[in-house]
Parts: structure tokens; C-alpha cells; sequence
């Protein structure tokens, strides 16, 4: 590492192919703090042979396997902070690594609606135990408003905050629809509309057969990400993909150059009503300037798409000005405030 003059920060966390919340956050805020800290990036790994490409010379990339592995990386760079940026589950297992160091510590936890929050949680009481012993001396950051409430209303949170995971909203840009379409292969002449959830969520279902009703008189097509894994929506889906309104897209990963494309060639969102409020691939719809709509709108939107283009697109236009408050660049001064903060006080 070339700067021995500025502080060091051990980002500990997960890694998985393609790019998701976590490897983005941890990406994104290393590119823009690489200039005011040093980055050691710990990363467990869960697609062997997939590691990151680091946005800067001045981070350093270890991979661990074991609590002990993380002891000898501290015990090697003396941090002037360690900051816990993971799953909840990973979080229960590692992170006690902290009880055994002196330098401040600091926890981001993704993946909100897993976490062991409330004492009827199915993981007590060994995970709740745990978190409220942890939360005496580490700051939690939540990347959704699902964990402060929570935890507020619980008492568990003794000092934490709320902070989007953050998105580049340079790469989402709106107003390229025919060019996008053309490099991934899909209709130029019919609205597309792409299911943002995860192809296993059960609203798909749902949003599959009301589009099938809708088709017959509308012309409309599905866009989906991923292969759906519900077998009893394969024959539906089929028909719609013989007749021209349904088409699957692979997984891109957020590295490769055609993932902004995804969003740029539909003209609608559909947000499943569960999922949650900081999702990363609403981020990038919105920033996008996509309209998001619930399940259930889907018709409502379609007629307005038609008879209000103007409202259209002036809804879609308001997301992307919300998407750009909450561009990476915010999240991580968000992040540099609260590292300063630690630091200053572990002094």
C-alpha cells in the first residue's frame, strides 16, 4: 500500500457472482474514499475462482476461510478501523473476531428481513443473544428502513443509523429504449415490462396471468431476469413467449456493460410489494427514470402509458431525481463522516 500516511480501514465481508448489494456497496465506497483511506478488503467467497477487481491500486484483497484467518490480517495491518459489511449470518459467525481487537469497530448489515431483531425471531435465542451483546460496543448501519424499525421498537439498537447501499447513477441513464433494446434482443415496438423481483417470488405468478389476460388485448410483453423457478408458470409462459410477449434475459453481472440496458429497455417496473425499500435493482430502475408500479397497476399504468405520456414520464423523471440522492457518492460521504467520526474517537 503506497500511502502509509493515511488511516487504514479492514472492510470485512461476503462475496458472490454476479455483483449484488454487498460487492456493489463495498466497490462503490472504496472507489470513492480510496483517496482519504488505505482499504484492505477481507472477503470470504462463495463462487470459488471469482474474486474482485479492485477499483485502486491502494487496496489490498485477502481471501479468509476461518475466524483466525481475520485475527492474523488485524494482527498484520493494524487497522485504525474494522468495518463488518455483510450478511446477518456471516455477521453471527465472524464478527466476534471483534471482541479480541482494540481498534474501532463499525457493522453494516444487509439483507434486512432475515435478521434476528425481534425476541419471536425463529433464530432465538443463540442470534438474539448474540446481536444484543454485539450492539454494546459496534455500531450498526442498516441499508433498510426494515432494521431501524425493528430494532427501534425493541430497544436492540443502541446507536445506528440508516444509509442506502447507494447506486451509480451514471451508469442508469434514460432515453436510449430502441439501442438498448437492439443489444439484448428484445421488441422494439410494443411495451416491455420488467419484473424487478426475484424470479422465485410468488408474485410473479400473479403478475404472469393478469399479463396473460391483459395480451390478448393489449399489446404487451414480460421481461424477466433470470430463469423463474416455479415449473407451474412454464406452460403460461410459454404461450406468451411463442406469441411474442414474453422474453427471459440472462443474468448479466452489474460489471458487464449491458446490465444498465436492462432498465433502459422497458418501459415499466413492477415492484413486488415485499420486497425491500432500499433493493438495489429499484435503485438502478429509478435512476434509470423508470415508473415503478405494484402488481396490481400494472393496468393502470398501461392506459396512462398510452392516453398520459406526459405523466409518464414526469413520474419517471421525479424517480430518477430521488435515485440521485441516494447515488454512491452520498452513501459514501455518509460512510467517511461516521469512519471519521470512529476514528477520531478511538484516539
Amino acid at each position: 500500500m503506497s500511502n502509509q500516511t493515511l488511516p487504514t480501514i479492514l472492510i470485512v465481508t461476503e462475496w458472490h457472482a454476479p455483483l449484488g448489494e454487498v460487492e456493489v456497496f463495498t466497490l462503490g465506497l472504496i472507489k470513492e474514499l480510496v483517496t482519504s483511506y488505505q482499504f484492505v478488503l477481507a472477503v470470504r467467497l462463495h463462487n470459488p475462482g471469482e474474486l474482485p477487481v479492485l477499483p485502486s491500486e491502494n487496496c489490498i484483497l485477502h481471501h479468509f476461510t476461518s475466524s483466525r484467518d481475520l485475527k492474523r490480517l488485524i494482527n498484520r495491518y493494524e487497522p485504525s478501523l474494522v468495518h463488518f459489511q455483510q450478511s446477518t449470518q456471516l455477521a453471527i459467525k465472524i464478527s466476534h473476531v471483534g471482541r479480541y481487537v482494540r481498534t474501532p469497530l463499525l457493522m453494516t448489515l444487509h439483507y434486512a428481513p432475515s435478521l434476528p431483531l425481534t425476541p419471536s425471531s425463529p433464530f432465538k435465542p443463540h442470534s438474539w443473544k448474540y446481536l444484543r451483546s454485539l450492539n454494546k460496543f459496534v455500531p450498526l448501519i442498516a441499508t433498510t428502513p426494515i432494521v431501524h424499525d425493528a430494532a427501534t421498537s425493541s430497544g436492540v439498537m443502541m446507536s445506528g443509523e440508516i444509509i442506502s447501499v447507494g447506486v451509480d447513477t451514471s451508469r442508469y441513464q434514460h432515453g436510449m429504449t430502441r439501442e438498448a433494446r437492439r443489444a439484448l434482443d428484445l421488441p422494439e415496438d410494443i411495451p416491455l415490462i420488467l419484473f424487478s423481483g426475484h424470479p422465485s417470488d410468488p408474485q410473479l405468478a400473479a403478475l404472469v396471468f393478469q399479463l396473460s389476460a391483459l395480451a390478448a388485448t393489449k399489446d404487451i410483453c414480460l421481461i424477466t431476469v433470470g430463469h423463474p423457478s416455479e415449473s407451474s408458470l412454464a406452460p403460461t409462459l410459454s404461450q406468451l413467449k411463442t406469441r411474442g410477449r414474453y422474453h427471459n434475459l440472462p443474468e448479466l453481472d452489474r460489471s458487464d456493460e449491458r446490465h444498465p440496458f436492462i432498465y433502459q429497455a422497458v418501459d415499466l417496473a413492477v415492484l413486488p410489494s415485499e420486497q425491500p425499500g432500499n433493493s438495489l435493482p429499484i435503485l438502478e430502475a429509478m435512476a434509470s427514470g423508470l415508473r415503478i408500479i405494484a402488481p396490481n397497476q400494472v393496468e393502470e399504468a398501461l392506459t396512462e402509458l398510452t392516453n398520459s405520456p406526459r405523466l409518464h414520464l414526469a413520474l419517471g423523471a421525479a424517480n430518477r431525481e430521488l435515485a440521485l440522492k441516494l447515488d454512491i457518492a452520498h452513501t459514501a460521504a455518509a460512510y467517511h463522516g461516521i469512519y471519521r467520526d470512529l476514528l477520531t474517537e478511538g484516539l
